[in-house]
C-alpha cells in the first residue's frame, strides 16, 4: 500500500496541460514508486482521459469518473478512495518543482509522524512575469489560500469530518486549510521549508478567468462567510469570532475604498444579509481581538503597497449598511 496518495481532479483540460505533472512525478529520484499513488478524479465524462496515457507511469494511477459537480466534489471522492496514511491534493495543471520534491516530502512525513504532526505545509513556487516580461518564479511563504503543497494525515481528516465544501466554487482551498490548521492546533502543524511545488500559469483556470468578472468578489464573500459559519457550527468559538471580525473589517476597507469597483459595490446586499445574522457575535468580540485584526489588515496593506484611507469610521459604515438594507 502507498504511503502517500496524491489526489488530482481533472475536468476538461487537454492532456498537454497536465502531462508535465505526471512526467515530473515519473522523474522523481531517491524514492520507491510503490510509496506513492495518484488518484485521478475525472469530474464528468466530458474530456475524460484515456487510461493508455498512464501506461508507462512507474507509479500506480487510479482513475475514477464522477458526475460533474466541481473540484470540491472531485477532491472529496479522491479522499474517499484514498487508503494511504497521508494524502496531498494537487492540481492537474501544476507540477512538483524538482526531481527530489517527493523524496523531501516523504522524509518530512515520516519525521512528522514521530513528532506527532498531522498537517504539513511547504513554501511553493509560482510562475510569473517580471517588469520586463521575462520569466520568473515567485516563492510563496505561508499562504492558507491554496491547497498546494499541503500534506495531511488521512485519518485526521476522517476523524474530524474535514472535507471540501462542494457549495463553494472559489476559496474552498482556504476553508479546508483553515479547518485543518485550527482543528489540528499549533502543536500538530509542521513545515517543509523547501519549495517543492510549482503553481503553473494557466490563463484558462477559474481563478484567473473570474478575476475580471462580477461574480469573483461575490464568490470570495461566499467562502469567507462559509468558513466563519463552519467554525460556528463546530463550536470553535474563538476562531469563529476571529473569522467574523476579520470578514467585517476586510469588507469595511474594500467597500469604502475610493477605488472600490462596481463589482464590489454590487455585493453590499450580500454582506448586509450576512451581517444581520452575525452582528451580535461581532459586537461581542473582545476589543483586543478587534484591534489586533484591524492592525493586521492595515499592516498587510502597507506591506503590499496598498493605501488605506479611512474616509468613514467602521461604526458609521456598519450603521449605513443597516439603514440602507433594514427594509429590503
Amino acid at each position: 500500500m502507498a504511503y502517500l496518495d496524491i489526489i488530482v481532479p481533472h475536468y476538461t483540460e487537454p492532456w498537454k496541460t497536465g502531462k508535465k505533472f505526471f512526467h515530473m512525478l515519473a522523474l522523481q529520484r531517491g524514492i520507491s514508486f510503490d510509496e506513492i499513488r495518484v488518484i485521478l478524479i475525472q469530474d464528468g465524462k466530458e474530456g475524460a482521459l484515456p487510461k493508455d496515457l498512464f501506461r508507462e507511469c512507474p507509479f500506480p494511477v487510479q482513475q475514477r469518473t464522477i458526475k460533474h459537480h466541481g473540484v470540491s466534489a472531485a477532491r472529496n471522492m479522491g479522499l474517499r478512495l484514498a487508503t494511504a496514511p497521508w494524502v496531498a491534493f494537487c492540481d492537474f495543471d501544476d507540477m512538483f518543482s524538482s526531481v527530489l520534491s517527493v523524496k523531501v516530502a516523504l522524509e518530512a512525513l515520516r519525521k512528522a509522524e514521530k513528532d506527532g504532526k498531522v498537517y504539513l505545509w511547504d513554501r511553493f513556487m509560482e510562475e510569473g512575469s517580471g517588469p520586463d516580461g521575462d520569466y520568473i518564479l515567485y516563492k510563496h511563504g505561508w499562504d492558507m489560500t491554496f491547497i498546494h503543497g499541503r500534506f495531511i494525515q488521512r485519518q485526521f481528516l476522517l476523524d474530524n469530518g474535514i472535507k471540501f465544501n462542494p457549495a463553494l466554487t472559489f476559496g474552498e482551498d482556504a476553508e479546508f486549510n483553515a479547518l485543518c490548521q485550527i482543528i489540528a492546533g499549533e502543536a500538530r502543524v509542521g513545515e517543509i521549508k523547501e519549495p517543492i511545488y510549482l503553481w503553473c500559469t494557466n490563463e484558462e483556470s477559474v481563478t484567473r478567468r473570474e478575476k475580471d468578472k462580477s461574480v469573483f468578489y461575490s464568490k470570495m464573500l461566499e467562502h469567507r462567510f462559509s468558513t466563519a459559519e463552519e467554525l460556528q457550527r463546530r463550536g470553535i468559538e474563538n476562531e469563529y469570532l476571529g473569522a467574523v471580525v476579520r470578514t467585517v473589517i476586510d469588507c469595511y476597507y474594500e467597500f469604502t475604498a475610493e477605488i472600490a469597483t462596481e463589482n464590489i459595490k454590487k455585493c453590499e446586499g450580500q454582506f448586509a444579509a450576512w451581517w444581520q445574522q452575525h452582528r451580535a457575535s461581532f459586537m461581542a468580540a473582545p476589543a483586543e481581538l478587534m484591534g489586533g485584526i484591524m492592525c493586521s489588515v492595515r499592516d498587510n496593506a502597507v506591506k503590499s503597497g496598498a493605501c488605506i484611507v479611512e474616509r468613514v469610521t467602521l461604526g458609521d459604515w456598519l450603521q449605513s449598511i443597516e439603514d440602507k438594507y433594514k427594509t429590503q
